[in-house]
């Protein structure tokens, strides 16, 4: 048996449009180590190694894992040919710390431009990385190498490790029940707008247990093409190993109610998930499979992020980029813990006899 506890939000309308200023209230950057600011100049010519690269030896204290790289400076158009032939997305950070392969990371502006102008807070998203302590290298590199040196140049740089935490959604559900209840909501998205939900699992997703997360229409109101992706506490995708966000990892889009045309979006974690809509094949578009998107998750802090089609999910909740579809919907969170089984409670009273005894 199921039972339900609804939310009904008339008054949440949020407009987001590419998780700007207004992203502070639900989550925030929390460094663990900034590097600089280093005065430069620093010309940025070419590829790693190239003679017109600037390059920084600084060095690291180690010892975290971090998720975020996030840049400040300023970056200039110093191409001899003029500003048009050089795009300020051509300018990357080539960083080598010790213990960890060298990566590169995007200054953060666009096309062409007239310098100088500020990268401010650039966030790159990337899989969890921990420097060990010692020697760190920054090396200004170009994706593409305009006649003429340096392409660019770079002033007043500092680079920051760490990772984005989430403070508290839009919407805080609390602690779902782990007893098949669904905590329902029902609100109205408007064009451009992303809603968040934060909510914590007791004991997460254990076997026989499962966590269903999908959206319908509600009553009387035309169905809604939505879209959400579940991140963690720390503010990073729920991929369970996957690196490309498509139906396999913990976004959505089609996964749910065919006969509204497979508009409403679904995620399922745990294989014993009976609200899932498909015993196909894993990865069907159109449908989700049961534990389609885990088959455990880990007890903690969630949130569900849920916004129009077509909503451009990345790896860390800051660099969403919201749908421009408009409508309501309704969230429905279902949690199930199962109670432990009889030979279970057995064996856990025998251990507990026996050390007694001891």
């Amino acid at each position: 048996m199921y039972s339900t506890r609804i939310l009904v939000l008339a008054a949440l309308s949020f407009a987001f449009t590419a998780m700007s200023s207004s992203q502070a209230s639900m989550s925030s950057f929390v460094a663990n180590e900034t590097f600089g600011p280093f005065t430069g100049p620093f010309g940025s010519n070419g590829a790693t190694g190239d003679a017109g690269n600037g390059v920084v030896m600084t060095s690291s204290i180690g010892g975290y894992s971090a998720t975020i790289v996030r840049v400040n400076g300023t970056l200039d158009n110093t191409s001899p040919l003029g500003v048009a032939t050089t795009l300020g997305s051509e300018a990357n950070l080539r960083i080598t710390p010790t213990g960890v392969p060298a990566f590169q990371v995007d200054g953060g502006i666009g096309g062409v431009y007239v310098g100088p102008v500020a990268v401010a807070n650039t966030i790159t998203a990337r899989s969890a990385f921990t420097p060990s302590v010692g020697p760190l290298s920054i090396e200004f590199v170009e994706s593409f190498n305009d006649t003429g040196t340096p392409d660019q140049s770079w002033t007043n740089v500092t680079i920051d490790f760490g990772n984005e935490v989430v403070v508290n959604g839009m919407v805080d559900a609390g602690a779902l029940p782990g007893d098949n209840t669904t905590s329902s909501f029902i609100t109205p998205v408007v064009a451009g707008g992303l809603d968040f939900y934060t909510f914590s699992l007791s004991a997460g997703v254990v076997a026989g247990g499962y966590l269903n997360l999908q959206n319908r229409a509600p009553a009387g109101v035309s169905a809604m093409d939505t879209e959400m992706a579940l991140y963690d506490s720390t503010g990073m995708m729920v991929s369970f190993g996957s690196t490309t966000f498509g139906s396999c990892a913990a976004n959505n889009d089609d996964g749910q109610v065919p006969a509204a045309g497979n508009l409403h979006a679904m995620l399922s974690f745990g294989v014993s998930d009976p609200l899932a809509n498909d015993a196909g094949t894993i990865c069907n578009i159109g449908d989700t499979d049961n534990g389609e998107h885990g088959a455990l998750l880990p007890a903690g802090n969630y949130t569900v992020v849920v916004g129009g089609f077509d909503t451009v999910f990345t790896q860390a909740i800051g660099g969403i980029t919201a749908g421009t579809v408009t409508g309501s919907y309704e969230l429905r969170m279902t949690y199930f813990v199962p109670e432990p089984t009889a030979y279970g409670v057995a064996i856990a009273g025998a251990l507990c006899l026996l050390r007694r005894r001891r």
